[in-house]
């Protein structure tokens, strides 16, 4: 029972004392991040980029790293954004299974999202402007658009697709009353696919938790050339027959094949 006691005593004392650490590192990191508050928050966006890219780097743990990219991506100032996408796919894109990239991944994700639902309503405006608009005439999906957070995002996905298999939703495209895809489709089959049929990408496309652009959240963006395994379809009803075709799909691990 004594030797109970001193060893719990002892690892008490350990325990208090890594806490006591973990705090003076936290203010002093905490410290760090105010005195280069000026430069992260001031016009001058080089100096803001290097005070991110250096705390960033003299960060002492993973938690940290996290930390300041999620403050740069909700920043609000879209060099930070573009500094902290650039880091973590660096970070990232090699090393998917890093438990941090996981975060990194749902990080820009989210960052991402807020782009794509601003997108949404600005579109879903200059329709509700033009004349004779229909309720079917709303936005359907929005394509992937070039950004240094969208090339982290797909880069980061596509690496996390090599270790391991991602569900979720994709807009396949508008299809007409005989199942014929338009030239808006995302994969490399003309028709309306079934389920239980393997089907290509033929260029980006986000990968959604829901069947559809309006709600949900993003997973990620699945990159041209990626096999996926459709499980599911879902459609709405667009004006002059046609409809909007989603599909809830599962990557095949490491299969990116090339498409012409």
């Amino acid at each position: 029972m004594v030797s109970l006691s001193g060893a719990f005593q002892a690892w008490s004392a350990v325990r208090i004392t890594q806490s006591l650490e973990e705090g003076k590192r936290t203010q002093a990191f905490s410290k760090q991040i105010l005195d280069q508050m000026d430069n992260l928050t001031g016009d001058n966006e080089t100096k803001g980029k290097v005070a991110l890219i250096g705390l960033y780097i003299i960060a002492a743990n993973d938690k940290d790293k996290m930390n300041i990219a999620n403050i740069a991506l909700q920043s609000g100032k879209s060099n930070l954004r573009d500094a902290a996408a650039f880091l973590l796919r660096q970070e990232c894109k090699e090393l998917p299974e890093l438990s941090t990239c996981k975060n990194a991944l749902d990080m820009l994700a989210r960052t991402e999202d807020v782009s794509v639902q601003r997108q949404v309503r600005k579109e879903d405006k200059l329709i509700d402007q033009s004349q004779g608009a229909l309720q079917q005439d709303a936005v359907e999906t929005i394509p992937v658009q070039p950004s240094p957070v969208a090339l982290a995002l797909e880069e980061i996905t596509t690496a996390k697709i090599a270790a391991t298999d991602l569900q979720g939703w994709i807009y396949v495209g508008k299809a007409d009353a005989s199942g014929a895809l338009r030239d808006d489709r995302t994969i490399n089959v003309p028709k309306k696919p079934a389920p239980n049929v393997d089907v290509t990408t033929t260029t980006s496309v986000y990968l959604r938790s829901q069947g559809t652009i309006r709600s949900g959240s993003s997973l990620g963006i699945i990159p041209r050339g990626q096999v996926l395994r459709i499980y599911a379809l879902s459609s709405r009803p667009l004006a002059g027959g046609m409809e909007a075709v989603w599909a809830k799909v599962k990557t095949q691990r490491g299969s990116v094949q090339g498409v012409p």
